[in-house]
């Protein structure tokens, strides 16, 4: 008696456990679909069919960074210091909440802040190491400027 006592303890100790781990795999798959949902990032053309072209920011003389967009939103990520290059790097352009990401999966400290989206200048603006001429487009990105 004493023994199917315990073997009914042991398995209703098991039974919870079960239950336990089903419930823990629900609430899991329940906060990755609401990860996922609320990470909803759209293609940056899909914003602002402007965004393509090849957009070029100078942090000094000889050093500089390109980014490319193309229409289907990929493009690359490439650094330059003094004429070589520092790496290129492949992305997905995304935009959520006027910022630009570069992937799906990158977050916010990721994320490029978009002071301006793509404008034609109607002057000749000079910021820093930047020039843009007049009729020639530009993007605002984290309060740098790159012109195409």
């Amino acid at each position: 008696m004493r023994i199917f006592i315990e073997i009914s303890f042991y398995t209703l100790i098991l039974i919870k456990k079960t239950k336990m781990i089903k419930k823990i795999r629900i609430i899991s798959l329940l906060g990755i679909l609401l990860i996922f949902v609320s990470c909803k990032k759209k293609p940056a053309n899909e914003i602002d069919e402007y965004f393509d072209g090849s957009w070029r920011h100078y942090y000094g003389e000889n050093w500089y960074v390109d980014l490319t967009i193309q229409k289907n939103s990929r493009g690359e990520l490439e650094r330059y210091e003094n004429g070589m290059t520092n790496g290129t790097f492949k992305f997905k352009w995304l935009i959520k909440n006027n910022k630009l990401y570069h992937g799906w999966l990158s977050g916010k400290r990721d994320a490029m802040v978009i002071n301006k989206y793509p404008t034609i200048a109607d002057t000749i603006i000079i910021n820093n190491f930047d020039t843009i001429l007049d009729g020639q487009r530009y993007i605002i990105l984290n309060g740098n400027y790159y012109d195409d």
